[in-house]
């Protein structure tokens, strides 16, 4: 089993919380041969100091009899020098950092950046900056080996404590920054909120919709040339608000949001459906900016209880690239459907508009037959 970066840091993190009362510590000497080592092989370190019983995940816990074996076992992987021991625990409490800062989103760092803050300064305080550098310098290497660290070797109890040390840690965080993480988050939440609020009460708008509005053709210049005629009955209406309901994506943030129905004319059915996203502030969602995305999706039907339909020029007297019609679709819950359109190439006029009374149709853009 392969524990992710996020959570194996947890533990390195919050055991830097507690330590950032005193000056920074001594630089061990990290090299960047050292941090390239810790990088390739810390999967057999972590199994062979698993072995032993003196790494947990959290720091090295050996006895005096046991510290020479481990010096063996980290020289043997590259980490050098008779200080190795200290040097695999700089540079795992330096890699805690960098993993940590890989996953602020780009636009929240920046953000941090611009406000001259760095949330991760106190657990920096138990870091030696040149030490630190180092490991920064081969972060990509650094990440890449946590994210393929596999600790079947460790005991339950210790990833339990891992979860128990990432919301810590998050709360942690939170605490000390104030109010700087819903500062970073607000912009996105309101974003997703408002493009949500407009499908949301569309919706709602529409299941609590009764009554007729009155004709759109009647407002045209060309009124009178309408008349009512039957409609093919073979055809289906499609309409839609916002995006295209692909519910193929690969996370929530990237979710769809829009409303789109059929009215199927001879089965005499409305189908709708409708999907929207609400946003709220999660102290655990580094990597999306801390916001917290849920998707909302809803589904609607009505039964068709008569329709009309009017057409331009059904007279004969249709003159050449002319034509408009409007369909009036009444449901038996209540909602009546207005579909109408008015073309006339010869003055250039391209009108097209969707009505239901009670519901803002504003961004009602696209309808079409089929």
């Amino acid at each position: 089993m392969k524990m992710f970066a996020k959570r194996m840091i947890a533990v390195l993190l919050c055991l830097s919380m507690g330590m950032v009362l005193f000056a920074e510590p001594k630089s061990t000497g990290v090299t960047d041969g050292d941090v390239k080592n810790w990088a390739k092989n810390l999967n057999s370190i972590a199994a062979e100091l698993s072995k032993m019983d003196v790494w947990d995940g959290e720091t090295i816990n050996a006895s005096a009899k046991q510290k020479n074996d481990v010096v063996k076992v980290l020289q043997k992987y590259g980490i050098s020098g008779s200080n190795c021991i200290e040097k695999f625990s700089m540079i795992s409490k330096s890699a805690s950092v960098v993993i940590a800062e890989s996953e602020i989103d780009e636009q929240s760092a920046a953000l941090l950046k611009k406000m001259g803050m760095d949330p991760f300064a106190e657990l920096k305080k138990d870091i030696n900056s040149k030490d630190y550098a180092v490991v920064k310098s081969n972060s990509k290497a650094v990440v890449k080996a946590w994210e393929n660290l596999d600790i079947s070797s460790f005991t339950a109890e210790v990833e339990e404590e891992a979860d128990a040390s990432l919301d810590e840690y998050y709360a942690e965080l939170s605490k000390q920054s104030g109010n700087m993480l819903q500062m970073i988050a607000q912009p996105s939440i309101d974003e997703y909120n408002s493009s949500g609020a407009k499908i949301k009460n569309a919706y709602e708008q529409l299941c609590k919709a009764k009554g007729n509005d009155g004709n759109i053709y009647k407002s045209s210049g060309n009124a009178g040339k309408y008349k009512k005629a039957s409609p093919d009955s073979s055809l289906n209406i499609m309409f839609r608000i916002g995006d295209v309901l692909d519910n193929e994506y690969d996370n929530e943030n990237d979710a769809p949001v829009g409303m789109e129905g059929t009215i199927n004319l001879k089965k005499k059915t409305v189908e709708v459906n409708a999907q929207w996203k609400e946003a709220s502030f999660d102290e655990t969602a580094a990597r999306n900016g801390y916001v917290k995305v849920d998707v909302v999706s809803k589904k609607q039907k009505f039964t068709v209880k008569s329709i009309e339909y009017y057409g331009f020029g059904l007279d004969g007297k249709k003159k050449a690239d002319e034509e408009g019609e409007e369909y009036i679709i009444t449901t038996k819950e209540g909602p009546v459907f207005h579909f109408w359109t008015e073309t006339n190439n010869v003055k250039d006029v391209n009108k097209k508009e969707a009505k239901i009374k009670g519901v803002d149709t504003g961004d009602w853009y696209w309808w079409l037959k089929r």
